[in-house]
Formats: structure tokens, sequence, C-alpha cells
């Protein structure tokens, strides 16, 4: 419920304000104890496991503005989500012996990429190849059995910290949220796998920097939603949701030579859909404006 009254947050804030305290006085996640998680084993596998530990093993790999955020500001996480396969020049390349998690040598592929131009730009950044982008570790945070995290604490905790900024609830301060927030979801990787485990004086040391010591004035909404999206990692959905609803972290858009759209904001109707409820599909697709992948939802008017 709290998410769905921050979700309202441009298109009417007053219900939002409204929402978010009915959801913050019932009581909200703010330890990790209460996570939302989805647990796997050998034979309930995480989807997202099961896919980068079989065919597809060589062909995922990280963004190079999450790799670029994450490294740039000396943040612990990166070492515990990521992985690089030093000199790999194809699938079979990428073994153990070649493998670091060291922040200072991870990549990340840049967006718009296809083979050949991820190929020639890792060339020009001193890659062998393509294949040698960083990747989310699929031996830790993307193995098989890995849970697949909902709603967490680290998320609750900044979205209360964004609530309180906006004065929508009066307990604590939106820097004790805003630092609880990140503390958690650093807390949270070591649930994923040992390997992930973020120490207790690296988490100290990351808000003690000057960027996480406090929120600045005039910058308060994208420390918090830029935390949000790197809390968010692995939960595509929410990232994207609340990266349309607050407009951070910023990004720049698909460089691809192919694309329609700057951003995409929402998903088309499904073929499916059309040949079998086609007045239907029509009628909504002149309420919203049009049936297009940058027409935005109501929410985020």
């Amino acid at each position: 419920m709290l998410r769905a009254g921050m979700r309202l947050s441009k298109s009417d804030a007053t219900l939002a304000q409204a929402t978010v305290n009915t959801a913050f006085s019932g009581g909200v996640i703010v330890s990790n104890a209460d996570n939302a998680v989805i647990k796997h084993d050998a034979n309930y596998a995480n989807g997202i496991g099961n896919t980068l530990n079989s065919t597809e093993a060589a062909n995922y790999y990280l963004a190079e503005p999450f790799v670029t955020a994450l490294k740039s500001t000396s943040d612990p996480r990166l070492a515990a989500i990521a992985l690089r396969y030093v000199g790999a020049t194809s699938g079979v390349g990428q073994t153990a012996a070649v493998a670091t998690t060291a922040s200072a040598n991870q990549f990340g592929m840049p967006m718009g990429s296809d083979d050949g131009t991820a190929q020639t730009a890792a060339v020009s950044s001193g890659l062998v190849s393509r294949y040698a982008y960083s990747q989310v570790d699929r031996n830790r945070m993307a193995k098989r059995v890995a849970p697949m995290f909902l709603v967490t604490a680290g998320q609750t905790n900044l979205l209360l910290a964004e609530a309180r900024f906006r004065g929508w609830i009066t307990t604590g301060t939106a820097y004790q949220y805003f630092s609880a927030g990140i503390s958690a979801h650093m807390n949270q990787l070591a649930t994923y796998d040992a390997g992930s485990t973020v120490a207790a004086a690296d988490i100290a040391t990351y808000l003690a920097l000057p960027a996480n010591a406090s929120l600045a004035v005039g910058t308060e909404l994208q420390q918090i939603n830029t935390q949000y999206w790197i809390a968010s990692f692995l939960n595509g959905p929410e990232t994207w949701a609340n990266f349309r609803r607050s407009g951070f972290p910023v990004l720049a858009s698909n460089p691809y030579p192919g694309r329609t759209v700057a951003f995409i904001t929402r998903l088309t109707y499904p073929p499916n859909e059309i040949l079998v409820n086609a007045a239907n599909v029509q009628a909504a697709t002149t309420a919203i404006g049009g049936d297009n992948l940058d027409t935005k939802v109501w929410w985020n008017k």
C-alpha cells in the first residue's frame, strides 16, 4: 500500500499522502526480517538464475550506467553484485580462473549495444572482447537457488524518506530513513549468498561519504530515488515503475539507432488482445492517447 501511495505522487498528491499515511499507520516493512521474498531450491529455481546458468550465461551483462553509478561512488555493493571474466573472448572463456569481483575491474556494457557495437566499444575501452564486460554474478546473486525479493526494508525505508521529505509523515527524519534504507539493502545482499556480504565497516564508510552523509538541499529526491534504483536491483518492474514516477536516476536515452522513443513508458497491447478484444482495445487506446511505447500511464502524468 505504501508503494501504491507513492506511485500516486504525480497524479494526485492529496490521495498519495492519505494512502501513505494509512499504510504507515498500519505498519510497513522496515526490517529485513520481514522482507517479502520468494525462496527457491533445486526443484523451484530462481527464474533469472535459471536463465543465467544455462543457455544464456554469456548473453547478459550489467549496463554501463548502473556499474558506473556504483563504481564512481565507491559503493561496496558493486563487489557484492558484479563479476567480470578478464580476457574472456567467448562464453567458454568465462571461467573461475579469470573471474574478478573487484570494483575497480568492473565495466558495464554501453546501452543500446548489439553484438557488433558492443565488441567495438569493448576493444576501444581496453577490454579484449564484449565477453569481458561485467555480469551479475551467477554464482552468487543470480544462482539458481537465489531468493527473489518483492518488497524489502531497503525499499520501504527509502520511500519513507521521500514521504518524510514531502511532509506526508511526521515521524523520524528523512535522512534517518534514507540511511536506514541503504543499510538495509546492503545487509540484504548476504541473503543471496555469503559471498555477497557487505561488511559493517564498509557500510559505515559509505554512509560517511559526503554524498551520503546528508540529504543536500535541492537534491533530496534525486539522492533518495537513485538509492531506490540500486536497492531494487533484480526487481525490474519496480525499478522501471519508480524511475517513471520519480524521474531518477537521471539517465541518458537509449542511443540505439533503431529506437523509436527516448524512453519506454508503457507496454503496447499484445497482438492477441487486439485480435480477440479489438473494440475495447480501441476504446482504451483512444482514452489514453494512443497505443504507443511513450504514452504515459495514468499515474505517470
